[in-house]
């Protein structure tokens, strides 16, 4: 059994649907961050200001953190309900410092500017206690960021919460009550897919159920789930850990993304085997899936 499910945009990354419009509380923060930052620029070195930038972008709630070279210096932008917001553009005399800061802190090579490179700013290093992906690349004016914000790991929503109409909440109840098989959640960046699949591993989990993840990076802890983080730079991606996971009686696998024909091959040959396997895939639909399993 095979089975896809579009789900809901949450955080409204997808262009093709409305954006919801920041609430009145969030413009004034969003102003308040505006004229705090251009006020510490020229007096604050790049350490204070990230850490400053960082912890406001939490409290206003932003999915993603955009540092942008432009001719002009580093523009500063948020993603608030699904909208990028311009918040600050520093000089082109502090924008290397600030670049280097981010990597720094997320464990990515300094020296190296010319190739794409993903980093992971750990919780314990932020007074939020919220993992931080980071990922660079090259442009023309020089080296861009994006860093997206991770949800609360210690945060679960219920599949009752996800907006779904009571139709759609049999199908997927019905779905992933399957003994085997892959249930797939399809939808583009930031609609929710992560969000729907811990709601419907969190309602499988089970003291007689052996359930495990495997991440990149871990976005919420579960208790009675063993979760697994791979790791590209040791050659542990997604198809050894699936692979190895296997090998230790399963009953249900989440993978925390199909990225890649072999990945997506293991998990649809332990779908056949007896195992149920839950994953997200970037597709604009559900039918769209078709053509890249072909």
């Amino acid at each position: 059994m095979a089975s896809t499910t579009d789900t809901p945009s949450d955080s409204g990354h997808d262009a093709a649907q409305p954006s919801v419009p920041p609430s009145e509380q969030a413009v004034v923060r969003q102003r308040a961050l505006q004229e705090e930052l251009a006020s510490l620029v020229d007096v604050v070195g790049p350490a204070p200001l990230v850490d400053l930038l960082l912890e406001r972008s939490f409290e206003l709630g932003a999915t993603d953190v955009h540092l942008d070279p432009w001719d002009n210096g580093l523009h500063v932008r948020v993603r608030l309900d699904g909208v990028l917001h311009d918040i600050v553009t520093l000089s082109p005399q502090v924008a290397p410092q600030v670049i280097s800061r981010v990597k720094l802190m997320a464990g990515m090579d300094i020296t190296e500017r010319r190739l794409a490179q993903d980093g992971h700013i750990s919780s314990s290093a932020l007074r939020h206690r919220r993992d931080i992906r980071v990922g660079s690349g090259p442009t023309i004016y020089g080296e861009r960021l994006v860093l997206r914000l991770m949800p609360d790991s210690s945060k679960l929503t219920a599949l009752d919460e996800l907006g779904l109409d009571e139709e759609q909440m049999q199908l997927v109840r019905k779905s992933i009550s399957a003994p085997h098989g892959l249930l797939l959640c399809v939808g583009p960046v930031g609609c929710g897919k992560s969000t729907t699949t811990y709601a419907c591993l969190n309602l499988l989990n089970s003291p007689d159920q052996s359930l495990v993840t495997i991440e990149d990076p871990v976005e919420r802890r579960i208790q009675g789930v063993n979760q697994i983080q791979v790791d590209p730079r040791i050659e542990f991606g997604f198809p050894q850990a699936l692979r190895g996971v296997l090998r230790q009686d399963p009953n249900i696998i989440m993978v925390g993304e199909i990225r890649d024909s072999e990945t997506a091959h293991i998990a649809v040959r332990a779908g056949l085997t007896g195992v149920r396997v839950l994953s997200t895939l970037h597709a604009r639909s559900t039918a769209a899936v078709i053509d890249i399993f072909r």
